[in-house]
């Protein structure tokens, strides 16, 4: 159960620092220092305990919940404009997170040199 807890809690650590290394613009460096963190979970997970099924999947999901979570916060304040609520942004990030993307390159206009 102790296993469970610590798994869902990083599951939930890594998930924000997932999301802000790829919002609103991915950033190479954090996102690759935030899956190599999410790997090294994942192999300590499988090293200490094999059989535990429950903290993977609670890992997995608390991961996903938190980044796409999280994502909509940061969607929310990127984009001032839209007058949806945080379910709203919530929702999209986790079906067609592109739109949202899409959404800023048009309001912001990227610098090109």
């Amino acid at each position: 159960m102790l296993l469970a807890a610590v798994m869902t809690l990083t599951g939930i650590c890594l998930g924000i620092v997932v999301a802000s290394a790829t919002i609103p613009r991915a950033r190479p460096l954090p996102l690759l220092s935030a899956l190599t963190l999410t790997l090294i979970a994942a192999t300590a997970l499988v090293l200490i305990d094999p059989s535990n099924m429950f903290a993977a999947v609670l890992f997995v999901i608390a991961s996903g919940t938190a980044s796409a979570l999280y994502a909509a916060i940061l969607w929310k304040r990127s984009l001032p404009g839209l007058p949806h609520r945080l379910g709203w942004f919530f929702r999209v990030q986790i079906t067609h997170p592109g739109f949202l993307r899409g959404i800023y390159e048009q309001q912001v206009p990227v610098a090109t040199s």
